[in-house]
């Protein structure tokens, strides 16, 4: 695999397939990722590179659509995210790709050498993602999931920083956990749950709401990945899908434990 991109596009696409930020631990959160690895695709047909990470309860992809020509030989690898990041800082500008058993960064003044990583502990999650099918669809045609095309039943549109604003505000309860609804009457609202009559209820400013009645918990970090006009998908008790500009996340629901 050799590819063409921006450095600090580069970076800031492991950054955010990281994932990193409040989860919950106990009866408090800790900052941490879903994982250390990032599974990468380049693709010679239209010049992308996409970005996959996973864990047991969620998965995201970061798509790059490089310069033309940019991708000069495809392929698909797992790599070492906080070592790769660390290699790439010092480099500036453009930065030459070559990834085989060993890894190797090139600019005209500086080279490096890393060694690879030979799998990605959650593939199954990132073949979930890969196997999306999101064309042709949208709020009026919702997407599907799972090996047996489950359509989700409600959509909601609306920026990324009014989803990240709600999502901020919920976390004043340190939770880490969302409580995401839509109803009949077309609202949507995020609230963290209900802990010693403490709660908080957030009603987004939305671009539209779409489809059935809907509730789904979710838990740690999802709205700061996303960039731009954002898509929730939802559906009772079910995962979610979350679409951006060249961004897609998938989370498990939260269930209560009996």
């Amino acid at each position: 695999m050799r590819f063409v991109i921006d450095n600090k596009e580069f970076i800031d696409a492991l950054s955010a397939v990281s994932l990193k930020g409040k989860w919950p631990s106990g009866g408090t959160t800790k900052t941490e990722t879903i994982s250390d690895f990032a599974y990468i695709v380049a693709n010679v047909s239209d010049n992308s590179i996409t970005l996959y990470n996973a864990n047991e309860i969620c998965a995201c992809s970061v798509k790059i659509n490089v310069d033309l020509d940019m991708v000069h030989i495809g392929g698909e690898s797992v790599l070492d995210i906080p070592k790769l990041k660390k290699y790439l800082k010092p480099m500036k500008g453009s930065v030459r790709v070559t990834i085989g058993e060993i890894i190797t960064l090139d600019t005209d003044t500086k080279s490096a050498r890393i060694s690879s990583v030979v799998s990605h502990p959650s593939f199954s999650m990132i073949s979930l993602v890969r196997n999306i099918d999101l064309e042709g669809k949208g709020v009026d045609n919702m997407p599907t999931f799972g090996k047996a095309n489950v359509p989700f039943e409600a959509a909601v549109m609306l920026t990324s920083e009014s989803l990240q604003d709600a999502c901020k505000t919920c976390d004043v309860s340190n939770t880490s956990r969302y409580i995401l609804r839509t109803t009949s009457t077309e609202d949507f609202w995020i609230s963290s749950p209900e802990i010693n009559s403490e709660k908080v209820v957030v009603y987004p400013e939305t671009l539209g709401v779409f489809g059935e009645e809907a509730i789904v918990e979710l838990t740690g970090e999802f709205a700061h990945f996303l960039k731009g006009i954002t898509t929730i998908y939802l559906k009772d008790d079910f995962p979610v899908l979350v679409t951006s500009p060249n961004r897609i996340l998938v989370k498990a629901p939260r269930f209560e434990p009996r």
